[in-house]
């Protein structure tokens, strides 16, 4: 019996050793379709695909969108609200000059782990001229 003691120890140390991490890097997949903004207030047959890093650890939110239909796009944006409903902005993003290339905007961990833990009361939203509250829009949602 004293001879497993030694493997027995170093396993118990093994498995304590290691701190427990929370989750640095979350990725994010978003629809966005013109029919999602409030009002119809949406380009019609517009829409947008976008696939994200949200990286706390490093502060930002990396990026590749895809737009199709959506005529002169102004400006990408996360909103706070409910499917339905036009929010507050609470993170600017860029448009990529090359849909091709990702593209990496600096926001604060702390703003990204809000969004994460309400999805449902987040949304994407991309603007274009006429469009403030929106040409396509998503929800944030799993």
């Amino acid at each position: 019996m004293l001879r497993y003691a030694p493997v027995a120890l170093a396993l118990a140390i093994a498995g304590t050793a290691a701190p427990a991490f929370a989750q640095d890097s979350e990725f994010v997949g978003i629809a966005m379709f013109g029919e999602y903004v409030p009002q119809g207030e949406g380009e019609e047959d517009a829409l947008g695909d976008f696939d994200g890093e949200f990286d706390m650890a490093g502060g930002q939110i990396c990026y590749y969108l895809d737009l199709d239909g959506v005529t002169g796009a102004t400006g990408l944006a996360i909103h706070s609200g409910e499917r339905g409903e036009n929010g507050p902005m609470v993170a600017r993003l860029r448009l990529p000059a090359d849909p091709l290339e990702e593209e990496c905007v600096a926001v604060e961990a702390d703003v990204q782990r809000a969004i994460l833990a309400d999805r449902e009361g987040h949304y994407m939203v991309v603007t274009a001229p006429m469009r403030d509250n929106g040409a396509i829009r998503g929800q944030l949602i799993d």
